[in-house]
């Protein structure tokens, strides 16, 4: 290779140099911040969550006890009669389509009472002297007066859901101070739904 050549060649390996270096430079006057990890909303992308939201629309969807037609039926306490009006509470039974009592469902009642937060739990066929299915809740020592800030449920012995949160009042009547309400088997235990879709 001529001098001439090999001077061309120097100074193109010379530019390319000086380009680096002033990459370089540029780079180091700037600022890079790291970015935040990104994660999951919450509640959503865990497989625990995806399973809960999906029994909470089955459970919307598929309501396998509704309330029976003619509760909530309002009485003076005859459940507890040395309390009669000191005492406040639920009774009813859970019945099946062919309105057979059925024993060994959770009754839960549970929301705001007088301000504070409760949540009550028994058993159907507890209680035979309300029926053979029979379940009783006491809610207060009192009657108190609520408008739809309490609601019952029914569910099975592992905790699944079988009814929709039904709401009812309560009132500050000592004629009024046994609420009765029952549940039946619903004919739609089988309704067709959309699920939510997860990537």
């Amino acid at each position: 290779m001529s001098i001439l050549g090999k001077l061309v060649r120097v100074i193109e390996l010379m530019k390319t140099i000086l380009v680096s270096i002033s990459i370089l430079f540029v780079l180091s006057a700037c600022k890079f911040e790291q970015l935040p990890q990104m994660t999951p909303a919450s509640g959503i992308g865990s497989k625990e969550n995806k399973l809960q939201e999906f029994a909470r629309i089955y459970a919307m969807n598929n309501e396998f006890f509704i309330i029976q037609p003619g509760t909530p039926v309002y009485l003076p306490n005859f459940i507890m009669p040395a309390s009669e009006c000191n005492w406040m509470g639920v009774a009813g039974q859970v019945f099946d389509k062919n309105l057979v009592p059925i024993s060994n469902l959770i009754i839960e009642v549970g929301g705001m009472l007088s301000g504070n937060e409760i949540l009550f739990m028994t058993l159907t066929s507890s209680a035979l002297e309300v029926g053979p299915g029979g379940y009783v809740i006491t809610l207060a020592n009192q009657a108190i007066s609520s408008s739809g800030d309490i609601s019952i449920r029914v569910r099975d012995l592992s905790g699944a859901q079988l009814s929709a949160d039904v709401p009812f009042e309560t009132y500050a009547n000592c004629d009024q101070n046994l609420i009765i309400i029952n549940f039946i088997e619903s004919d739609q235990t089988s309704k067709v739904f959309f699920p939510a879709i997860y990537k």
